[in-house]
């Protein structure tokens, strides 16, 4: 770039690279370098969407996709991303519009777009989110996961849930964290656990956890096809704010019932669902009622054993009210 000022492929390469790093805004001025040089080349214009994207700027980003769709009318990345954009400025029959035509024109990931169109329908969801989806949103987020969701978003669904324990919790238990992400209930439960296992289906958020030094053995999998395979029992599980990502629990409450010791605990915390079963929210979250977790739990044979309703995190000017669910097998 030094050398020939005008390179547009450099520009665009090297914004990739900055956008790879986290450097956002420099990230920006690189592909609008490239997109100066080479106003229609259709691929420079989406990544530079991305980037806007990426500072929050959708409104701008919106356009450039447009744009890139003009000049390559099937370029199924850009309708997607248009999708996504146009709900989040409020236009959701254009948004579910594009995400047809990202299916139409060969999305390398259909079941993604549908997860996302059935957010935006709000129509039967589908069970669970896309691993690849959650792979992709939590090895982003993980770096900066505690201070954003803590700091920023006051999360204390790991302390409430380990409050709502309480003396229910010996020791010398072999205790299961599902979607353990960085650890943040792991290192409360810690000095009750003879061996404490956590299992998360994000590689960066695994070795987040694996510095702290809490867990006696972390897996890189997912839930549901884990706890299907494991044949070691329990004596306690816990799923924090995990299950906003899995919609149908009637496997993992079946599986869970199956490890579970007599006496055994599982804890667990779901957002607030007002009808009857689960839906997909347009946060592309999953709710819950409270009818179909006790429910749920009956039918595998565990028992309420505490609950409360109260806040899980910070969502804009208010709050998203949830449950935190503490069940048990009777010995």
């Amino acid at each position: 770039m030094e050398i020939n000022p005008d390179y547009a492929e450099a520009w665009f390469n090297c914004g990739s690279v900055l956008l790879r790093l986290e450097r956002g805004a420099e990230a920006h001025e690189s592909y609008a370098r490239a997109v100066a040089l080479t106003p229609d080349n259709p691929l420079f214009l989406h990544h530079l969407g991305v980037a806007l994207d990426g500072l929050g700027r959708i409104a701008e980003a919106l356009q450039r996709y447009e744009r890139a769709l003009q000049l390559a009318p099937n370029q199924a990345l850009s309708w997607f991303n248009c999708g996504i954009d146009k709900i989040k400025l409020g236009d959701l029959e254009g948004g579910k519009a594009c995400y047809m035509r990202a299916l139409d024109s060969g999305h390398p990931n259909p079941d993604l777009v549908r997860f996302f169109m059935a957010a935006a329908e709000g129509g039967q969801p589908p069970p669970t989110a896309p691993n690849e989806y959650l792979r992709n949103l939590f090895d982003g987020y993980a770096p900066r996961f505690e201070q954003h969701l803590v700091g920023v978003l006051a999360y204390a669904a790991p302390e409430v849930l380990y409050a709502l324990l309480g003396g229910q919790l010996g020791t010398d238990l072999e205790i299961l964290d599902l979607g353990c992400g960085t650890g943040l209930l792991g290192n409360l439960l810690r000095p009750h656990a003879r061996r404490l296992t956590g299992v998360d289906l994000a590689p960066v958020m695994i070795e987040e956890a694996r510095a702290k030094e809490i867990y006696d053995a972390l897996e890189l999998a997912d839930i549901r096809e884990y706890l299907r395979a494991r044949t070691a029992p329990c004596d306690v599980v816990v799923a924090t704010d995990v299950f906003i990502y899995v919609g149908d629990l009637d496997e993992v409450l079946r599986d869970v019932a199956r490890l579970l010791t007599p006496g055994g605990l599982f804890a667990f915390s779901v957002e607030q669902h007002a009808a009857d079963g689960y839906a997909l929210l347009p946060t592309l979250r999953y709710a819950h009622s409270w009818a179909y977790c006790t429910s749920l739990a009956r039918r595998h044979g565990l028992q309420l054993s505490k609950a409360e309703s109260r806040p899980i995190r910070k969502h804009g000017a208010g709050e998203i009210p949830g449950y935190y669910l503490v069940f048990i097998k009777p010995r």
